[in-house]
């Protein structure tokens, strides 16, 4: 009796039964290919999702940066905006006021005619037209003014005093 030994561990054969062991390398050899596909398969669909995340990211970058270049035209719109209502506002008051300067250029026109203040002196306020008589005349070339007194001339008094008292 001779007893052979398999290389499988698990399969032991005794006796003259065993003829010729049953070698199957292909099975080894289809385990090992079918792991290597399935790594090469996980790493693609981890490749693939890397590149979708790479996609989405730019994606998202590229809608950021249009959110932000959106509010700031929407900032400079409003600024805009703003600012011509400013203007209007400016240019009414100025059309305003250029009116009213007309109105009193008018009325100054027609005051300064001096018959028209005579007129309006005599009517409305009940003034009289001066005679000669009631006339005063003043001589104005003599100086009817007091001469001020210099401040320099009390201030320096006032020095010597104390110098007098104390020397």
């Amino acid at each position: 009796m001779k007893i052979v030994k398999v290389s499988n561990k698990e399969n032991y054969f005794n006796g003259n039964t065993v003829l010729v062991p049953e070698y199957n390398p292909s099975r080894e050899y289809k385990d090992e290919k079918y792991r290597k596909l399935e790594k090469a398969k996980k790493e693609a669909q981890i490749k693939q999702k890397q590149l979708k995340t790479k996609n989405k990211v730019a994606v998202l970058r590229v809608i950021g940066l249009l959110f932000i270049i959106g509010i700031f035209l929407m900032y400079r719109y409003a600024t805009i905006y703003k600012m011509e209502a400013t203007l209007t506002d400016t240019k009414s008051q100025v059309l305003n006021l250029r009116a009213q300067n007309e109105s009193l250029r008018v009325t100054l026109a027609q005051n300064s005619n001096i018959n028209a203040v005579q007129a309006s002196a005599v009517t409305s306020l009940n003034m009289v037209k001066p005679n000669a008589i009631d006339a005063l005349k003043v001589d104005l070339t003599k100086n009817n003014f007091k001469p001020k007194k210099e401040s320099n001339t009390t201030s320096s008094n006032i020095i010597d005093k104390i110098k007098k008292i104390l020397f």
